[in-house]
């Protein structure tokens, strides 16, 4: 069973196997900490084949690894989304409000009451 430390750098993704976790740990260690995109990840695999984040003490999480994550798949962002909203000055993703479906024979829920603050 493999140890795998994944991080994401100014420079590219880094993602390098080891023996043991005190190795694993010992290269997250020695990452910049000024160069880090995000927390660098240490997973394990494991003899059901399933590849999972590790804690300190060797522990498991329920936290799989994503299949294919060797693969080179370049170091270029993915877009959040295909149009920006037109507000000006806008920073940060787009967020779109999802209404709730309904049954049609389903009844609507009781509005909340509204208390005045004087």
């Amino acid at each position: 069973m493999e140890y795998i430390v994944e991080a994401v750098t100014t420079t590219g993704t880094i993602i390098e196997r080891y023996a043991s976790y005190e190795e694993a740990q010992a290269r997250v260690e020695s990452i910049p900490a000024d160069t880090l995109l995000g927390m660098p990840l240490i997973f394990r695999e494991l003899p059901d084949d399933s590849v999972r984040l590790v804690r300190e003490d060797g522990k498991p999480l329920q936290w799989h690894r994503l299949e294919g994550r060797d693969r080179d798949v370049g170091d270029e962002p993915l877009p959040l989304i295909d149009e920006l909203p037109e507000a000006a000055g806008f920073v940060g993703p787009a967020i779109r409000a999802i209404e709730p479906r309904r049954d049609e024979d389903e009844e609507p829920p009781i509005p909340l009451a509204d208390i005045g603050h004087d």
